[in-house]
């Protein structure tokens, strides 16, 4: 700019004008070519960095103890999937590839006006350190503004995800009308709190916006007289505001780019939230099942303040076993000690002698398969959530664990067999074939020990009968634990733990005669 100035306009030098064209040319093209490059590596460190996170969150979620997992609702943890990590991505790629812009485009214009005058480049750039307190002090209001955005888009979600699966009780009690007045109370409190961040944000970019305008004061008042007393020439003084402005408005960007970050930083919290809670404790041991007896020693368990279990003992032996209990008498809650979802509080529990806190948590689960009541398929073909119970099974064994539980018959009469889909949450299907497939899956994993946890209670009694038909074909190899309210399926020679009559130290277990 100065020698544009000062030798080719003032003196009217053509060879440098020629030759300062040829490189402002020069200039232009490896700028493009810089730009192509970087926004197709800034796209591909992106979409890796994304992925990254996301397959390292959910491995972490997966490893968490279950009263942790639901400390969030689910709908929160998909917003945190989703939203969250999609904001974290800029903190991690284009966010940093900014930051270096701004530091080299700072530096450049920077050192050429320390070279053209170092004393008038101090004095421009004084006003830069109100920058940095102003910066702290608008970033904190900025990261809280935006984690409160971010909670509310959780509780959207989860207020979706609950809606939809209500879906029935709403339309059969008329409830849509109120559905809808708690989404847009919802959604005006995600406005405001996107409405205050942005006033926020507005006035923090607008001070640093108006403080580029004081450097260029100062240039004009100490550079003007500077070049009216002949000490700076008129190229160095219009060269030098060119420079300042390249400065500035780096330094600008990196007054928006900081309120970015902070407002990432809120992302980021909310996923670290997620890797801090609490993981499954773990053995080191396989276990070596015999099949013989499954025993609670002493075991002392409750639900935060609420006890369920006081040195319980019971044991349960190969063959049929029933639970039977009143309501909240602990029926689900031994199936979740036993599987070890939750750790006992007191006392132990083993599995032919072998106590399950000493056991690996993947050998102790390939030992056991559990069936509940609130029946879990995938949104995939019958034959992928057989094919759950043991990923590595041939399609043999796959037709050969639904012909056992009494469900091949009915497979092979739709019109695409095994891959048929079931729809989300199996909504294609009855309760009694979803059933069915749950419990062929649990036959095809061919585990030692297997949970049914009031499995048939919600079916038609042909259902039933077939189910508990199938079970005692699988009794005599196997030790079968089953929750339930109705005693109408107890046989003779059967096991029974009644949890109504469970005293402090005592065993109740006996068959029944």
């Amino acid at each position: 700019m100065k020698d544009l100035i000062d030798d080719v306009i003032t003196q009217r030098k053509t060879e440098s004008f020629t030759y300062l064209i040829g490189l402002l040319f020069l200039i232009c093209i490896s700028s493009s070519i810089a730009r192509y490059f970087s926004v197709s590596l800034t796209g591909k460190i992106s979409a890796k960095v994304t992925n990254s996170i996301r397959k390292g969150i959910f491995i972490s979620l997966q490893c968490k103890k279950l009263n942790e997992i639901y400390k969030v609702k689910s709908g929160d943890v998909l917003s945190r999937f989703m939203n969250d990590i999609y904001v974290c991505q800029n903190l991690f790629t284009s966010y940093i590839v900014q930051l270096f812009s701004c530091v080299f485009g700072i530096i450049f214009p920077l050192t050429i006006m320390l070279m053209l005058k170092w004393d008038l480049t101090v004095i421009c750039i004084a006003p830069i350190v109100i920058y940095v307190p102003l910066s702290f002090y608008f970033g904190q209001f900025l990261k809280m503004g935006q984690k409160k955005i971010l909670e509310i888009n959780g509780k959207i979600s989860t207020f979706l995800r609950e809606s939809l699966s209500m879906i029935p009780l709403i339309k059969s009690f008329g409830l849509e009308k109120y559905q809808q007045v708690r989404f847009e109370e919802n959604l005006d409190t995600y406005y405001n709190s996107i409405l205050s961040v942005s006033h926020v944000s507005a006035l923090y970019l607008s001070i640093t916006n108006a403080l580029i305008f004081f450097p260029l004061l100062m240039l004009f008042i100490v550079g003007g007289k500077m070049a009216i007393n002949e000490i700076i020439s008129i190229g160095t003084l219009f060269a030098f505001s060119a420079y300042l402005m390249q400065f500035y408005s780096p330094v600008n960007s990196l007054a928006n780019l900081w309120s970015n970050i902070k407002m990432s930083s809120a992302a980021f919290d909310r996923l670290h939230e997620i890797v801090e809670l609490e993981a499954e404790s773990d053995g080191k041991m396989d276990l070596k099942s015999e099949n013989k007896e499954i025993v609670f020693e002493n075991v002392s368990f409750s639900y935060g303040k609420n006890k369920i279990f006081e040195r319980l003992n019971i044991t349960f032996k190969k063959g049929m076993n029933f639970v039977i209990g009143a309501n909240g008498s602990g029926k689900t809650t031994i199936f979740h000690l036993l599987i070890k979802l939750y750790t006992v509080e007191a006392g132990a529990i083993k599995i032919d002698s072998q106590d399950i806190s000493e056991v690996s948590l993947p050998s102790l689960r390939r030992n056991i398969a559990l069936l509940s009541q609130n029946i879990q398929l995938i949104d995939s073909s019958i034959y992928e959530n057989i094919l759950l119970g043991n990923l590595s099974a041939s399609e043999d064994a796959v037709v050969n664990a639904a012909k056992k539980a009494k469900i091949h018959d009915f497979i092979v009469r739709l019109p695409n067999g095994y891959n048929s889909l079931v729809g989300e949450d199996g909504l294609a299907l009855s309760g009694g074939e979803r059933q069915k497939i749950s419990l062929a899956r649990a036959i095809l994993k061919d585990s030692p020990i297997i949970l049914l946890d009031e499995v048939t209670s919600p079916i038609d009694k042909e259902s039933r009968d077939c189910i508990y038909n199938v079970l005692r074909e699988l009794s005599s190899g196997k030790i079968i634990i089953i929750a339930t309210h109705d005693c109408s399926e107890i046989r003779e020679g059967d096991w029974i733990v009644d949890l109504n009559k469970v005293n402090v130290g005592n065993r109740i277990l006996a068959p029944l005669l």
